[in-house]
């Protein structure tokens, strides 16, 4: 009954709009209760100026957080594919999904975000981890590559005309050209966290974008 409910309302400090998922009335300032009472001695003529001076006011405002964001963050798209620091994942034929990404020098020479799979490049790069990569046909010796094979999609460290892991208990053997062995990128730098987006961000950054 309604007692009941009350006494369990402050029993557990529990609003009663709360409890009932009802939102509770806002509440104002003095200034924008002083707003409302000067809005509300206008007539219908001066208040739809007011509106859309206000309307105006918002816009502009959002229109340079709009530009804050478009100059500081990018869209980049993310590889559904994960190349295996091992002997080689299936390329995933997803339709491809992006992340907005801070701007800096490796985010603005990247065309891909790739997050890796698996050991055989560790220390470097870890299970798990994002790399950004740029899609080249060539590399040059010392730089860490993702390649396209018949076993699937690799990272590997380009030595000489060799591929080869940095993780010396998960060794890449030796490749013939039976394994279609072709670079298709090479790797740019790991992402940090602190590159990505955080989640609070997305929806303004949609449309800031769009």
């Amino acid at each position: 009954d309604v007692e009941t409910i009350r006494e369990l309302n402050q029993m557990f400090g529990i609003p009663l709009n709360e409890l009932f998922e009802i939102p509770s009335a806002p509440k104002y300032s003095f200034a924008e209760r002083k707003l409302i009472d000067y809005f509300r001695q206008l007539d219908e003529s001066d208040q739809a100026v007011v509106v859309r001076m206000v309307s105006e006011m918002a816009a502009a405002r959002d229109d340079e957080r709009y530009k804050a964001y478009q100059d500081e963050y990018s869209l980049i798209q993310f590889s559904a594919t994960r190349p295996a620091a091992g002997s080689g994942n299936e390329f995933v034929d997803d339709k491809p999904t992006y992340r907005f990404v801070r701007n800096n020098d490796r985010s603005m020479n990247a065309d891909i975000l790739i997050q890796i799979s698996g050991r055989s490049m560790e220390p470097r790069y870890y299970d798990g981890d994002i790399v950004y990569a740029k899609y080249t046909n060539f590399a040059e010796d010392g730089q860490d590559v993702i390649c396209s094979t018949a076993d699937g999609a690799v990272i590997k460290h380009k030595s000489g005309n060799k591929l080869v892991s940095l993780n010396s208990d998960l060794p890449y053997g030796e490749k013939s050209e039976d394994d279609h062995v072709q670079i298709e990128a090479v790797v740019l730098g790991i992402v940090p966290s602190w590159d990505l987006a955080k989640p609070e961000e997305i929806d303004m950054l949609e449309e800031a974008h769009r």
